[in-house]
């Protein structure tokens, strides 16, 4: 029993020392836990301690931010630590201002670098903003990885928001790159609490930063402000304070000089002194008081000074502002506003401005004039202008009475705006003006009325315009309506038809609703012709107009050829707005499209005879003068008694030798038209008869035919071009029949109306028509063409000049007349001569006497050339004359100037230099009315030698004349009466 309780005192103490060891395992637990626990925090604290040391020892914002994030990042061991903001979904971008990173994770975002707003971005800010604490993320290998740059791969974050003091929110963050991680509670406390200091930490130092950027920008504004800003102490009033402003305001260079050399108590005049004083101490402040500083240099400037007064602290601060300026922009708006009264007085406008009470303020010259007021000045403020009985009565456009209480002003009395309201005005003697109306109140800032204008010009003038516009429009609808071609405008973006013409609804068989519908232009042309004018187009709108010919499809279908004239139309910024186009049915031009090229040729054959018969001309004329030397020499020879009967047949060899230069010389002067210098009427029967007859006697083996019609009409011509005319088409017949042939010459009478002579420039009427017509070898087309061309010859070289047909040509058109020629190879060739018919009956032969005829008067030789000259003093001397010579124009009247001179004959060149034939004829006619003049050229130029024998010339003889034409032309001129 004993031994039974012995052992179960023994079990019982053993069971009571195995729960004693069990309470001590589980205190030894707990003291293990609690020295763990102790530990941790400790660590916590030191690693808080660390990062709280950056805060103190750094003042400067980013090293302390950044020594923080290092700290942090050794702190946990991670790859990158860093600083992002803003961290606002609503933000369009986001930064980080600043990182650190392991070498091997550098570069992933640049700090500063700012980055768009994403959505996924978006998001994350708005879940960390809505976190109580940090936010973590643990990325498995399935997962996507953050990559922004390629740089680097993201395995695990921590981040959470910071919500500093001043600003927006920023995310403060740790990356894992080198392995994933998953962040135990103890360091997403830790990484807690450092985010609140350093969100305290970015608190203050912002705090401070912005109070550090405050005062400096109080110091830079209290520096550089545009007002003077001072300090004067009280009492002596000088400067314990003031920025440069102050010191330039009052003519020193420096604040320390104004400080040293002036006082405040100085600057104003007593007076203005006395009251500033007087408002400091009633009211501690004197605001906006306006005066005049004395500067350093002894000049006043306008200023303000507004100031307070702080007796505590013994001075005065305030502000001065110079006003100089003002005071004069013042000065100018009080100048201003008297030329503005001036102006509107004076202004051409009606102008009314009443007060709010209907009182006149405002009633110039101009509106008294329109509606003839008279006011005395002296009243007329205290006009009301609605109560005024009215001298005029005013009615609207339409014909309605206006009354006085609908009038312009009264409506703005009313608060009401007129615009543009015409009125027609019957003044109190019946006259009517009419005027447009603007008016309206005026109101001041608080909206209250304080004046009522009306403006009402006088716009009759512009009624009689738009009157006179309305008919003209009237006028230009009737005149394109009236004229043939059509006329059509549309819209060039829409093609919408804007006006047309009635010609274009005749034409196009459209009525004006069907134009009105249809769009243009590709319902009027088919698409070939709309491809041809849209490359028209290209040159309209680059130049603004252009031409097209195409065909107007009408509304039958028939197609009518049509120029456009097409152009362009600008809005008022210059873009195209509208094309217009101006049509010409061409149908008829198109018929007669072969004609008009015959007309052109013409117009080229005669121009290109015109620019070689002035050559030929200057070429006869100097050759004609070389022929007079050699003909006169030649004469003089002859008259040489003793001669060798060698000598005077080679002599008279050179004569026939000068003979054929004159007879090239008249083929050129023909070919130039230069001159008719015999005109006579004459029979044209007559002239042929006696020209055929010479020619058949040297050219037997021609058998020459004449049908010559009796009465044939006379003409009015140069017998001896007409004459070179005829020989030249009876030699080219010659020369087409070498063997001999038949030569028909015909003479009728023609009336040719415009059709006929039109092809050739001619006027319209009577003619005479001549034909010579062989039996010839003909010619083709292209020799036609060229027939007429001067030096042109189908013979061998040295066998022809190439001049006779050019010079038959132009004789024929100096006479106003044509020729042409009509032939085929093998057939013969027929030359048609037109001359104009004249009613003058023709004049008698006059037999020339072949003998030499002299006299004793006294001459007067006049020519530019020495070898003329010579040669013929020496002529006239030899048949009896005394001779003077004269080589120009003022020369000649010179001569016939000097005392005791008396001049019977004056032979007178028509070309010389500065003064011509023409002019010394009229000044010798002036000077001496008596004195006969025979007219001398190698040829005239513009039928100049003929408007001389019109005007009294004696005669005229044609370079190179031998003796006995010379002789027996003077005589004539000499013996017949005065």
């Amino acid at each position: 029993m004993m031994e039974k309780q012995g052992a179960d005192r023994l079990d019982s103490e053993h069971q009571s020392m195995q729960r004693q060891m069990v309470k001590l395992n589980a205190r030894n637990a707990e003291l293990e836990k609690a020295v763990e626990d102790a530990r941790a925090h400790l660590n916590h604290l030191e690693k808080l301690a660390a990062i709280d040391r950056v805060i103190r020892c750094e003042t400067d914002l980013e090293k302390a931010l950044q020594a923080i994030l290092k700290t942090t990042q050794d702190i946990f061991q991670s790859d990158r630590a860093w600083l992002l903001y803003p961290c606002d979904p609503e933000a369009d971008s986001w930064h980080v201002p600043m990182e650190v990173s392991r070498p091997e994770y550098t570069g992933a975002l640049l700090p500063g670098k700012a980055v768009a707003m994403t959505q996924d971005v978006r998001e994350s800010f708005a879940e960390l903003l809505a976190a109580d604490g940090p936010i973590t993320c643990d990325l498995s290998p399935s997962e996507p990885q953050w990559d922004p740059d390629d740089t680097f791969v993201v395995r695990a974050t921590l981040s959470m928001a910071l919500f500093p003091k001043v600003g927006k929110p920023w995310d403060f963050g740790l990356h894992q790159c080198s392995h994933r991680r998953t962040w135990t509670e103890e360091e997403k406390r830790l990484f807690q609490a450092i985010g609140y200091r350093i969100a305290e930490a970015l608190s203050n130092m912002l705090l401070l930063k912005n109070l550090a950027e405050s005062e400096e920008h109080y110091k830079n504004l209290y520096e550089t402000a545009l007002v003077g800003l001072w300090r004067t102490r009280i009492g002596d009033g000088a400067f314990i304070k003031a920025n440069q402003t102050t010191a330039e305001l009052l003519g020193y260079d420096s604040v320390e000089e104004l400080k040293a050399n002036s006082k405040a108590s100085e600057l104003y005049p007593p007076d203005v002194r006395k009251t500033y004083v007087e408002q400091l101490k009633l009211n501690g402040y004197a605001s906006g008081m306006e005066t005049r500083y004395v500067l350093k240099d002894g000049t006043e400037k306008d200023i303000s000074v507004s100031a307070r007064i702080f007796p505590y602290k013994g001075y005065i601060e305030g502000v001065i502002i110079d006003i100089t300026e003002r005071k004069r922009a013042e000065r100018q708006l009080a100048q201003v506003q008297r030329l503005l009264e001036a102006v509107i007085e004076q202004s051409p406008i009606p102008i009314v401005i009443a007060s709010p009470q209907g009182q006149l303020v405002v009633f110039n010259q101009a509106c008294r004039k329109q509606l003839l007021i008279e006011i005395d000045d002296d009243v007329r403020q205290g006009v009301n202008l609605l109560e005024m009985a009215p001298t005029w009565k005013d009615y609207d456009r339409d014909g309605n009475f206006v009354p006085t209480g609908k009038l312009p002003l009264a409506l703005a009395l009313e608060g009401k705006t007129t615009r543009n309201m015409e009125l027609r005005v019957v003044r109190k003697d019946g006259t009517e003006r009419w005027e447009i109306a603007n008016g309206g109140p005026v109101y001041d800032d608080q909206g209250n009325l304080i004046a009522a204008f009306v403006a009402f010009p006088d716009i009759t003038q512009q009624k009689m315009a738009e009157e006179a516009l309305r008919a003209e429009k009237e006028f230009t609808d009737f005149a394109l309506n009236a004229q043939t071609d059509t006329f059509f405008v549309f819209e060039t973006t829409t093609g919408k038809a804007i006006r047309w013409n009635r010609a274009f609804n005749r034409i196009s068989g459209y009525s004006d609703e069907e134009i009105r519908s249809l769009k243009a232009p590709e319902s009027y042309y088919s698409a070939e012709d709309l491809q041809k004018a849209a490359a028209v187009m290209e040159k309209v709108y680059a130049e603004g107009a252009s031409t097209v010919v195409i065909s107007l499809v009408a509304k039958d279908g028939r197609c009518i050829p049509t120029e456009y004239s097409v152009s362009l139309l600008g809005d008022s910024e210059g873009r195209p707005e509208y094309m217009v186009s101006v049509g010409r049915d061409v149908s008829e031009r198109n018929r007669t499209e072969a004609k008009r090229t015959q007309l052109e040729a013409q117009l080229h054959q005669a121009q290109k005879m015109e620019s070689l018969g002035t050559l030929a001309g200057g070429i006869a004329h100097d050759f004609n003068n070389l022929l007079m030397g050699i003909q006169g020499n030649a004469s003089l020879l002859l008259l040489e008694s003793e001669m060798p009967m060698g000598s005077l047949e080679k002599l008279k060899n050179i004569e026939r030798y000068v003979r054929r230069g004159v007879d090239l010389t008249r083929q050129l002067l023909g070919l130039a038209r230069s001159g008719k210098y015999e005109i006579k009427p004459t029979d044209p029967n007559e002239l042929i008869r006696d020209c055929a007859a010479m020619f058949g006697r040297t050219k037997k083996e021609i058998h020459i035919h004449t049908h010559l019609t009796d009465g044939t009409w006379t003409v009015e011509v140069d017998k001896g071009q007409i004459d070179q005319v005829l020989l030249n088409l009876f030699v080219n017949a010659w020369q087409a029949m070498p063997s001999g042939g038949d030569l028909y010459i015909r003479t009728t009478n023609e009336f040719l109306n415009e059709d006929d002579v039109r092809p050739h420039g001619a006027a319209p009427g009577r003619y005479v028509k001549a034909t010579v017509t062989d039996t010839g070898t003909g010619m083709d087309k292209a020799i036609q063409e060229r027939i007429f061309d001067p030096f042109f010859t189908t013979k061998e070289m040295g066998r022809g000049t190439g001049l006779g047909l050019a010079s038959a040509y132009g004789i024929v058109k100096n006479h106003d007349g044509f020729i042409g020629v009509d032939s085929e190879p093998g057939k013969g060739t027929t030359f048609t001569i037109f001359l104009p018919a004249s009613d003058k009956q023709p004049t008698a032969k006059v037999r020339e006497k072949d003998e030499l005829l002299g006299g004793n008067e006294t001459i007067l030789f006049v020519d530019d050339e020495e070898m003329v000259i010579d040669v013929g003093k020496q002529l006239l001397e030899n048949l009896g004359y005394t001779v003077k010579t004269a080589f120009s124009g003022l020369e000649a009247l010179a001569r016939m100037d000097e005392t005791g001179s008396v001049v019977d004959l004056v032979i007178l060149d028509m070309i010389m230099p500065d003064m011509g034939g023409g002019e010394t004829f009229d000044r010798i006619k002036s000077a001496s009315p008596g004195t006969r003049v025979l007219l001398s050229s190698g040829y005239s130029i513009d039928g100049e030698a003929s408007e001389i024998l019109a005007r009294g010339c004696d005669g005229f003889i044609q370079k190179p004349f031998n003796l006995k034409k010379l002789s027996q032309k003077i005589r004539r001129i000499l013996d017949s009466p005065a």
